[in-house]
Parts: C-alpha cells; structure tokens; sequence
C-alpha cells in the first residue's frame, strides 16, 4: 500500500486512519501467504543474519570485491518455524487511532506455522550504481512449503529480479518485475538477505555494522581473521533491533521491541579468491509489547556456494532493467486464482458469494478478503453487482465488510473491477465514507486504466473545498492520483500523465494550499529526474509552506544527485521552519555519501537544535559502516552545550573517560 504524505495523513479523520491502517495492517501483513492455503496467515520471517557475495581477504584487498561479469551460485536452505498474535495488532490500531475497539473475534488471533524455503540463488554482477553494484539474479528449483503444503507460485518464484548493493556490501534494494507478488518478494528477500556481509571502510578484526532486512534495521558484531587460514572464518551476531521482525507490519503497540535470544552466523570465506564459500545462521527471537506477546521466530539458515552452470540472466545493466519491463507477469496476475480457492467459490452467485464472505468474515478477515478475491477474478463482469451489494451494507464505508470487500475488488484489480470502483466513487448517492473506501482501494490498484486515472482527477476537480471535510476528500483524491503514477509501478504511460496533470495543477495554483497538494501528490511519484524538475520553482516560493511541501518531495528520492540538489538548496534556506522540517526529510532520505558529508557539515554550521539532532542521527546510524563518523560525533560535545544535542550523540557514542580515552 502506497504511503500518504505526513500533511496529508494529519488531516484524515481518525476513522479513516483506522480503516486505512487496519486494510494494510491485516490484510496485507497478515496474509504474507495470500494466495496460500486459505487461513495460512503466516508472515515470513526476517532470518536476522545478512548478502554475502564476493568479497576479499585482508591480505589482499580489503572489503567487498566485486567485478561486473562476477557470476556466483549458492545453493540456499532456510527452515523453521513463526508465531504471530494478530490480535494485538488489530486492537492497537482500532484503540490507539480513535475507532471502535477490536471484535471479540479478532481479539486473539494468534497463528502459528512452519515454513521451510530452498532453491539456488544465481546471480551476475552486470553494472555500476551510484559507487556500488547492480546485479542481476533469480532462484531456480525453488520450493516453499508452509505447514507442508508448497506454494504452486514457483514460475513466479523464478522470475529475475535486480539488487542492487552498497560498496560496503550492504544491500540497497531489490527490483522485481511488475506486478510481482509481495508476499513472494519477502520470500526472496528472506532468503538473500542473510547472505549480507558488510565492511568497516579499514580493515579490523571486529567491526560493528548497521543493516538492513525485510523486517527492519539491526546491528550486527563481526569478529575473526581474514589473513592467513584458508578458508577463513568470520563470527557474525546480531546484537540489537531497531525494527520488528514481521514484514509490513503497521500500527504495532507502543514499545513494540524485539528481544534476541539467539541470532547468530558463520561466515567462510576463500580470502585469496575473495569468495564467500559458506554461511550457517540460527536464531530465536521475540517481540513484544510492555508484556504482551506479538511475534515470535526460530530457524536455521545455510548457504553454500556451488559449482554449476548460471541461469540465463542478462549481461549488462540495460538488459537486467528490461528484463524486468513488460506485463506479462501483472497481467497474469489479475486472473490468477489459487486451486486450492477455487472449488470453494466458483459457481457462487452474488447472494452466495455475499452469505460465504459474511460467514468467514465473522472468524477471519484475511480469509474473507481472499475468498472474495477470487470469486471476482473467477466473474469480473459481476464486480459492479457485488460492489453495490458492499455498499449497501449497514455502515456504509466504516463497515468491516466494505474496508475487506472494497480491498478485495483492488487485489482482483482487472479492468471491471476498476469499472466498479468507478461507479460507486462517481456515484449521485454514494456518501463521503463510501467515496473515501472507493478511494483507497483505489490507491492500491496494480495496474489502473486510463480510465481510472480519468475517474480520480475528475473526482478531485469536482470538489469544491469550502468546509475542513471537502478540504480533506480534495486531499485524500490529490494524493491517490499521484501514488497512481509511482514510478516503482513500472507503468511509464501512467506515471507521465500522472506528472502532466499535477505540474499542471502546481503552475496555475492561485493559492498555497493547492500548490501544497499538487506537491504533497507529486511526493508520491518519487523519481529524482522526473519530479525534480517540476518542483524546483516551489524551492525559491515566497510562502514558506510552499517551500517545506517541495522539500518534502525529495523523501522518496534516490541517488547522489538528489541529495546534493537536496543539500544545495537546504544551504539557501533561511526559515528556521522550513529548515527544520526539510532536516527531518533528509533523515528519511536513503544513505549516500551526500547524505554523510551533509549531516557532517550541519554539526558546524548549523544552529538550530532539531537540524543538529537530525544530523546527529543521521552519523549516528551510520556507525556500523562509517565508525569514522564518531570522530565528528565527539567533535560536536567539544563545542555543544545544548543539552538535547548532547544526549543524542550519547545515543551514539560513550562518554569519554577522565582521562580522555
């Protein structure tokens, strides 16, 4: 589900966050499985160790060696077992956002369940990204099984896909092709992940490094040699987690923390080749919530690189971005219905449909959302009769059964399902809640038509904003359009008439507000070359909420050249407002070494407070990777007093002992 700006988000009525929240929540987070076996709510876990390709020894080049041309196999083995109270989620978010608490039956739904996931992992490092590399891999004789069913997905499950990784070795991201299944992504995030070996830029015999997984940030200690033995051995152990270790898992209790019992790996490596050759990992870790269970993980991971033949994967960069263009696999996607489902529904009316779904949606809402699911994708031209039978329902918008049915019609996603989604947001009758639950399953439509892009714009341009309720649909409509034409969809056509309308909106905005929306929208495209140049002229507005919207717009932005654009004009910012509010964007920006030099200069040249500490956090959590970031860190206690500033570089740092060590 494509995020809400924070503007945005601050200006929805609490029942809608809890309608939104709870959407993503269970029916996403909950049904990592989703076209599983129905009531197999398994989340696939975080396996809490990190990629290892090619790296080199000690004696020879230190740190990660890779080579575009660099082909490598590992053959993977990952098993064991999770459990999950769902429960405790739901009734967070109903009590914690304003809504009426959880049923009586969500109140405990804690599932629990075995996994075991193998395959061969190849891949082929076939370019250069921004300092570190682009590699181009897949799995092949892949098998998941869940509580010893398998998954039949595996000609998705072998489908290419692209990572791309750090000079240190950290991984950045993974591309999929379009239309992948998330949950299926999580699968092969979790089994590549914990192949990650991160390096200090100086060579150690122990380091601390910051990564990255599927559930979250962690430390990670590494000790042993590199020189001399061959093979060599390094002792890797995760020692503290910043996130919870469940894939997409939102509106978590406060306090939500994740205990380590056991989380640790033995990495071989071949140090004259600079070959990782072997990588054993277990763990066992829990996450709760002032006492009150949420999650727990146990397994064993093993990786070993073999020799055999690479996979047909491209050979340059070119190739490895076309290769995952097209929507041969999206396409599929929209009728796709799992075996297992089908006999359970096909050849169910409207009225048979509805009394299965209500049945089910009593016990278990990721069930219902799966089972309506795929009676839509088994009879789209009867989208727009079960749309209208949902809407009807009492509650209208608010209802359990429109926030999973209408969730449902998105996940289904074909043209008529759009059609239906349509018909209710344009509806003569269809009240504000209603036009708000069409609205968000909207948000999350894989592939939208020409005419639902159509649909929404016409929607927003007909709302007259003169009271706080118009104000907030005209926002909620502004931010849909423009998640729309995310660039990550892969639907070029899409996201440059997506672009086309809002700078249009932005250029003959009479008022801030309106530019702020087309801006806030805007945030949603997310690409540094596209959005870039639409927003600039906002940078230099004489309103300064104009100026904070456009900085904002740089939060989902990637690369060296965005950060130093983002730096450049921050630097040209006098509003200590505005100021602060870009320094919070920059937190959330990814890591570059733009990004590193940025925060370095603030803690000299900034006065602010909250720009300090933003800085601070931003070296602070770097640490793992760059541990000569302390040296700026102390630097800053030398000269700063001020007692926040202060405390959060202790966050980071010790304090120095008397004797100056």
């Amino acid at each position: 589900m494509t995020t809400m700006s924070a503007k945005h988000r601050n200006t929805l009525p609490p029942y809608r966050a809890v309608l939104a929240g709870v959407a993503a929540a269970f029916l996403n987070a909950a049904t990592a499985s989703a076209d599983g076996p129905l009531n197999n709510t398994l989340v696939l876990p975080n396996h809490e160790a990190l990629p290892a390709m090619n790296h080199g020894a000690q004696t020879a080049v230190w740190g990660l060696q890779l080579r575009i041309g660099d082909t490598r196999v590992y053959r993977i083995q990952s098993n064991g077992s999770v459990d999950v109270d769902y429960g405790v989620i739901a009734a967070t978010l109903s009590n914690g956002l304003g809504g009426t608490p959880a049923g009586t039956a969500d109140a405990s739904r804690r599932v629990a369940a075995q996994y075991e996931i193998q395959g061969d992992l190849h891949y082929r490092v076939v370019g250069k990204d921004n300092g570190g590399f682009l590699l181009a891999a897949r799995l092949q004789n892949a098998l998941v099984h869940v509580d010893g069913v398998v998954d039949p997905r595996r000609d998705l499950l072998e489908q290419p896909f692209l990572i791309r990784v750090a000079p240190s070795g950290a991984l950045r991201s993974f591309e999929f092709v379009r239309g992948f299944p998330a949950d299926l992504g999580r699968v092969i995030r979790g089994v590549v992940e914990p192949l990650q070996l991160v390096f200090p830029k100086a060579a150690s015999g122990s380091w601390v490094a910051q990564e990255n997984a599927v559930g979250g940030a962690y430390d990670a200690r590494y000790s042993g040699a590199m020189g001399g033995a061959n093979p060599a051995q390094l002792q890797k152990t995760k020692t503290r987690i910043y996130g919870v270790p469940m894939a997409d898992a939102k509106g978590l209790p406060a306090g939500a923390a994740t205990r380590i019992g056991k989380a640790n790996a033995t990495i071989t490596l071949d140090p004259t080749a600079g070959t990782v050759e072997t990588i054993t990992a277990s763990e066992d870790t829990t996450t709760d919530a002032n006492g009150a269970f949420i999650s727990s993980h146990v397994g064993d991971y093993s990786a070993e690189r073999v020799k055999m033949a690479i996979a047909a994967l491209p050979t340059t960069a070119q190739d490895a971005a076309r290769a995952l263009e097209g929507d041969d696999v999206a396409r599929a996607r929209l009728y796709e219905v799992n075996p297992r489902i089908a006999p359970r529904v096909a050849g169910l009316t409207v009225e048979g449909m509805l009394a299965v779904f209500d049945a089910e949606l009593a016990k278990n809402q990721a069930s219902a959302h799966l089972l309506l699911k795929s009676w839509l994708r088994l009879n789209p031209t009867k989208s727009l009769a079960m749309a209208r039978e949902l809407e009807a329902r009492p509650g209208g918008g608010e209802s359990a059964a429109a926030v999973v049915g209408f969730a449902a019609l998105s996940a289904a996603g074909h043209p008529e399902a759009q059609a239906a989604l349509i018909e209710i947001l344009g509806g003569a009758k269809t009240t504000a809640t209603m036009q708000e639950r069409a609205l968000m399953a909207i948000l999350d439509v894989a592939m939208p038509e020409p005419a639902l892009l159509k649909a929404v714009w016409s929607f927003r341009s007909t709302i007259v904003a003169d009271d706080a309720a118009a104000s907030v649909m005209q926002s909620l409509a502004t931010n849909v359009y423009g998640a729309l034409g995310d660039a990550q969809r892969g639907n070029a056509s899409v996201t440059q008439e997506v672009l086309h309308r809002l700078s249009s909106l932005l250029a003959s905005a009479t008022d801030s507000r309106q530019a702020v929306l087309a801006l806030d929208a805007l945030t949603n495209v997310g690409d540094y070359a596209l959005v870039a140049p639409i927003v600039r002229s906002s940078l230099s507005s004489k309103d300064a909420a104009v100026r904070t919207a456009a900085f904002v717009t740089f939060r989902r932005m990637t690369g060296e050249a965005a950060f130093t654009e983002f730096g450049q004009r921050f630097a040209a910012e006098v509003d200590p407002a505005v100021r602060r509010e870009a320094a919070r964007v920059a937190l959330e920006m990814p890591e570059s070494a733009a990004r590193t030099a940025w925060a370095k200069a603030q803690l000299t040249g900034a006065a602010e407070t909250d720009v300090l500490v933003t800085a601070v956090r931003i070296l602070g959590r770097e640490l793992g990777a760059q541990p000569e970031n302390a040296l700026a860190l102390r630097a800053l206690l030398d000269v700063s007093r001020d007692r926040q500033v202060r405390r959060e570089v202790y966050a980071f740092v010790a304090p120095r002992s008397e004797g100056g060590q």
